[in-house]
C-alpha cells in the first residue's frame, strides 16, 4: 500500500519533500526501483541527507544502478551523507577509477575516516564499524556530558551508548538512559561501567557477532591495542551478517555458488556459471563410484542381493557425515575450535558418538539382513555379518570425515562450507561402496 502511494506522489509531484518524510526510507528505496527513470531526478533534487538515507536501504548493485544518472560529484556528495560502513560497501563494489574520483570530492576528514575503513577486510570488525558514535571525556560531570551528547546527537548514528574516553582512550560505558536519571552534579568517573566488552579491529566479524549475541549488545565499541576508541558496530551491520552467512551455507548445502538471483539482469548463462563448477566436480567423483562398481562386477553376479543393500549403507553413512558436518561447522563458525584442545576434544567426541550409533545401527541392520537373507534364500550368517560390518565402519568412517574435512579447509584459509552438501556425500559414498564390496569379497567369495 505505502509503496503505490510513494507512486503515485513522483507521478503527481505534490508536495514531494515534505510528503515522502510521512514513509519509511525503506519503503521510498523500493519504490524508486520500481519508477520510471525519469521521476528520479525529481528525487535527487530533495535534500542530501534525506537521499542518503534512503539510498542506503538499497542494495550496491541497486544504488549503482540508479545512481548512473548522476555527476560523480552528485554521487560523492550522496556517500559523504552516508553511514560510513554502508558508504564503504558501495565503495568496494565499484571500480578503482570511480573510487578514486568519489573519494576526491568528499571532505577531507570524511575521505581519510573513509579510506581507513577501506582497508579493513571484509571479514573483519573494522569493516563493519562506523565513526559515527558519542564519547565524552572522563573529566566531565553529569551536566557536562549531557551538554555534549546533545550537541553530538544530530551526528551520531547511535546514541544509546555513551562512550568515556581518557586520552582517547576508553575506559567505560554509560548508557543514555543511565546519563539521564543521574544528578547533574555527579562526576561521570562516578557512574560509568568500566567492565566493558570490545572487539579489535581485525578480530573476525563472526566473534563481533557471537559477542553480541551473548551479551545481548545493540552496539559493541571497537578499540586498537593501546584500548583507543576506533569506531562501533551496530546490530544493523550484525544483522545483515547473519542473513548473508545463511545464504552462504543454503549456497554450499545446494553445491552452487550462490542462491541469489537477480531476476532482471542475470541471464541463464549467469546461473550456469554458478553452478556447473561443483556439477563437474561431482561428476569426476562420481566417475570413482562407478569404477568401483565395475572393479567389483564378479562379486556383484555371483551375490546379486548385495546389490539390494547399497543404496541402505549409502544413505546412512551420506546423512550422518551431514549431520557430523553441520555441527563442526556451526561450532566453527563460533569460534569453538580455536585451540588443539577443543579441536581434539570435538574428535574425539564425536568419534565417540559415531562408534556408539555405528555399533546400535549395525546390530538394527544384522537383524534385518538376516531376515531378508532368508526370504530370498541367502541363509548364510556371514552375509548379514558384513552388511553390519560395512554399516559399522561406513557410519564411523563418515561421521569423523563430516569433523575432520572442515577443519582442515579452515586451517587452510578456505570457507569450511564449501565441504559440505554434495562433496562430503560423495566421498562418504566413494569410502562405503569400497569397504562394502571388499569385505564381501574377501569374507563370502
Amino acid at each position: 500500500m505505502a509503496k503505490q502511494e510513494i507512486l503515485n506522489l513522483f507521478e503527481t509531484n505534490e508536495n514531494l519533500s515534505e510528503n515522502l518524510l510521512e514513509f519509511y526510507p525503506y519503503d521510498i528505496a523500493i519504490a524508486l526501483t520500481e519508477i520510471d527513470a525519469t521521476f528520479h531526478r525529481k528525487f535527487f533534487d530533495l535534500e542530501k541527507e534525506f537521499v542518503a538515507d534512503v539510498l542506503s536501504k538499497l542494495e550496491t548493485e541497486q544504488f549503482l544502478k540508479i545512481t548512473e544518472q548522476l555527476e560523480p560529484i552528485e554521487v560523492s556528495k550522496i556517500l559523504q551523507k552516508m553511514d560510513f560502513d554502508d558508504a564503504v560497501d558501495i565503495l568496494k563494489e565499484v571500480d578503482e577509477e570511480n573510487q578514486l574520483v568519489y573519494l576526491k570530492f568528499m571532505d577531507t576528514e570524511v575521505r581519510n575516516k573513509t579510506r581507513e575503513l577501506m582497508n579493513y577486510d571484509d571479514s573483519t570488525a573494522g569493516a563493519l564499524m562506523t565513526h559515527e558514535y558519542i564519547w565524552v571525556p572522563i573529566t566531565c560531570t553529569i551536566k557536562e556530558a549531557m551538554k555534549i551528547v546533545i550537541s553530538k546527537a544530530k551526528e551520531a548514528y547511535i546514541v544509546d551508548s555513551i562512550y568515556v574516553t581518557e586520552n582517547f582512550k576508553l575506559v567505560g560505558v554509560i548508557s543514555l538512559r543511565e546519563l539521564i536519571i543521574a544528578r547533574a552534579e555527579e562526576k561521570l568517573a562516578d557512574i560509568i561501567t568500566t567492565n566493558y566488552v570490545a572487539v579489535k579491529p581485525l578480530d573476525n566479524k563472526n566473534i563481533v557477532a557471537e559477542k553480541m549475541m551473548n551479551y545481548d549488545f545493540t552496539v559493541l565499541p571497537v578499540i586498537d591495542k593501546n584500548n583507543k576508541m576506533k569506531g562501533v558496530v551496530t546490530i544493523d551491520d550484525i544483522v545483515d551478517l547473519i542473513d548473508e552467512e545463511a545464504v552462504e551455507d543454503i549456497s554450499a548445502l545446494a553445491g552452487v555458488s550462490d542462491v541469489d538471483i537477480d531476476q532482471d539482469n542475470e541471464t541463464v548463462l549467469d546461473t550456469l556459471k554458478k553452478r556447473l563448477p561443483w556439477l563437474l566436480i561431482l561428476v569426476v567423483l562420481g566417475f570413482a563410484t562407478s569404477i568401483i562398481l565395475a572393479s567389483f562386477e564378479e562379486t556383484l553376479i555371483s551375490i546379486p542381493i548385495l546389490a539390494m543393500f547399497l543404496p541402505l549403507i549409502l544413505n546412512m553413512s551420506g546423512n550422518t557425515g551431514t549431520q557430523s558436518l553441520a555441527v563442526t561447522v556451526r561450532g566453527i563458525s563460533r569460534n569453538q575450535f580455536n585451540n588443539k584442545k577443543n579441536i581434539f576434544k570435538h574428535l574425539l567426541r564425536e568419534f565417540k558418538t559415531a562408534l556408539l550409533m555405528a555399533i546400535i545401527l549395525s546390530v538394527v541392520v544384522f537383524v534385518f539382513a538376516y531376515v531378508m537373507g532368508m526370504i530370498y534364500g541367502e541363509t548364510d550368517i556371514a552375509f548379514s555379518f558384513i552388511i553390519a560390518l560395512s554399516v559399522l565402519i561406513a557410519l564411523t568412517f563418515s561421521t569423523l570425515a563430516g569433523s575432520i574435512i572442515p577443519i582442515i579447509i579452515e586451517a587452510l584459509k578456505i570457507d569450511p562450507a564449501v565441504a559440505s552438501g554434495p562433496f562430503i556425500t560423495t566421498i562418504n559414498d566413494i569410502v562405503s561402496l569400497s569397504i562394502y564390496l571388499t569385505l564381501a569379497s574377501i569374507l563370502i567369495l
